[in-house]
């Protein structure tokens, strides 16, 4: 795989008044239309496909997403939207 062919999404940084931190930084990969993603069943209990701009609009009144969830996806939609990625953490 040539890693220079992954978009660089953003970072997200925990708040310092976190008992637990994180600092993950999110690339943007392109599958093959063959490749099938598969949730990992040892770390959620449901998992359905959702088209990244319908579950922005159905933030907070369908789904609840996590702040890194919420920034991927817009990560995702800005750059299918413009083919590049235009995010800032």
């Amino acid at each position: 795989m040539d890693l220079t062919k992954l978009p660089y999404a953003g970072q997200i940084i925990t708040p310092e008044f976190n008992p637990v931190r994180f600092d993950t930084m999110f690339f943007m990969a392109k599958l093959p239309k063959s490749q099938i993603p598969e949730p990992h069943s040892g770390e959620i209990d449901y998992a359905s496909w959702v088209v990244p701009r319908e579950a922005i609009k159905g933030y907070n009144s369908e789904f609840m997403l996590a702040p890194p969830i919420l920034h991927n996806l817009k990560a995702i939609v800005s750059f299918l939207d413009w083919g590049e990625l235009i995010m800032h953490a």
